[in-house]
């Protein structure tokens, strides 16, 4: 038998071996149950055990602290972890008609928050983050009527996060901005007009340079896109529309041309296309170029196929932001990938579930690569698409939600260090929250 072997027997057994000193070996023994009774005081100081640090019950990682803090050795195992799945939703009150949700950390504490638009009673919920990716109750507050997109940033400048919605039911056709108080709480929304037009998509960027977030609006009556260009303190004013193909009903900000500066896509439901608007630098935009998203089916031959929503991201790691289309009638996605000036190839066309409403960019198996979320407002689920590494895409997976899923928003609810899902269920008047977890 090694004599290291043999050692640690007799040691273990009480007996002393003949190579070893006993002043030696006593204080070996010694600091051993120190350092043994040093780790048990520390442990049941903080009302654990030194083997309850990881725990999977759930099929995940839990985290070390009950208040959501991480150890170095907890935070170094989840990183480890080979691949992360979307564990099943939990769903949260929102508001009748939960149709647009997003995240942003309001209240100051290191953790994203929600806010969802309710169609149903016109208001805004914010629920704010309590740790570990669960929410309080939410906080309503009233809006124009029939708000529909949200964008999230500082728009005055005060180092909180605020909100702005865009109000398109009749009456207000405005953009609504709340600014934050400090402490998760909103003062009542401040307005934005342009006469004539009816905002419903909404995104947000600085898009003069100027060091302040812009926000960037969709109108479907008439088919036209503008910028509320930010003075600074959250005081906005929009100076040009420009014209889309028919039926703008949501838009996303990306760099597309590589530039430098943001430019602007739109995806059109009415006549069925993709619309890409390049920045000339200054927040002025040259005419729009046209795609072609979606396909006819056999139900609906003729008419379009009606896309929802357009999210962007780099899908092929080629360090240029990509477009990804969700289309209504055909239950598909289409990907359109850059060619590296701010054009892009032909869609490639992938399926998802039916009537697919919504579409959001995040890596969800944790390989690196920006997969594909899609909530399916006809069939009551979120389908994944796992990216197969060069912007291709494995045939969906899917996740129940809750009724008439039709807005997502991607981000890290659980400080874990991986995109988290949270999903605007309308029929239900519920936000659903998929938590990533070890698979």
């Amino acid at each position: 038998m090694p004599l290291g072997m043999a050692s640690k027997r007799a040691v273990l057994h009480g007996r002393v071996p003949e190579w070893c000193e006993p002043p030696l070996c006593e204080r070996i023994l010694v600091t051993y149950i120190c350092l043994a009774l040093t780790l048990a005081f520390l442990f049941a100081a903080c009302g654990r055990s030194p083997f309850d640090v990881f725990r999977s019950a759930d099929g995940g990682w839990d985290k070390i602290a009950d208040d959501g803090t991480y150890s170095p050795l907890d935070s170094a195992t989840i990183a480890a972890c080979p691949r992360w799945q979307l564990a099943s939703q939990v769903a949260y009150a929102a508001g009748p008609s939960s149709t647009s949700v997003a995240m942003g950390d309001f209240d100051g504490d290191g953790l994203l928050d929600l806010v969802v638009a309710n169609l149903g009673n016109s208001t805004a919920s914010v629920l704010l983050n309590l740790g570990a990716g669960t929410f309080a109750p939410p906080v309503a507050y009233a809006t124009g009527a029939s708000p529909n997109s949200l964008g999230v940033s500082d728009f005055n400048g005060d180092g909180r996060n605020d909100f702005a919605l865009a109000n398109y039911g009749g009456g207000s056709q405005n953009v609504g901005v709340f600014f934050n108080q400090g402490n998760g709480m909103f003062a009542s929304q401040v307005t934005y007009t342009k006469d004539g037009y009816d905002p419903l998509g909404l995104a947000v960027a600085d898009f003069n340079a100027d060091g302040h977030p812009d926000l960037a609006m969709t109108t479907v009556d008439p088919s036209a896109m503008g910028v509320f260009f930010n003075h600074g303190g959250g005081a906005f004013q929009i100076h040009v529309m420009y014209p889309t193909d028919d039926g703008p009903v949501s838009m996303v900000a990306g760099d597309f041309n590589h530039d430098g500066a943001p430019d602007l896509a739109t995806a059109n439901w009415a006549s069925s296309s993709l619309s890409v608007f390049l920045n000339n630098g200054d927040g002025t935009f040259a005419a729009q170029v046209t795609y072609a998203t979606g396909a006819p089916t056999v139900a609906y031959p003729v008419g379009g196929d009606h896309p929802m929503s357009v999210a962007a991201g780099d899908l092929n790691g080629d360090g240029r932001p990509d477009l990804v289309v969700a289309n209504q009638r055909s239950s598909t996605v289409s990907v359109f990938l850059n060619t590296g000036n701010g054009t892009f190839m032909p869609q490639v066309m992938y399926d998802a579930g039916d009537a697919p409403y919504a579409v959001a960019v995040g890596d969800f198996d944790g390989d690196g690569h920006p997969d594909l979320a899609v909530a399916n407002r006809g069939d009551n689920t979120v389908s994944l698409l796992l990216n197969l590494g060069d912007g291709s895409f494995a045939p969906q997976q899917t996740l129940a939600t809750g009724s008439n899923p039709q807005s997502l928003a991607v981000g890290d609810l659980d400080r874990d260090g991986h995109p988290d899902l949270a999903v605007g269920n309308s029929g239900d008047g519920t936000v659903g929250v998929f938590l990533s977890q070890c698979q």
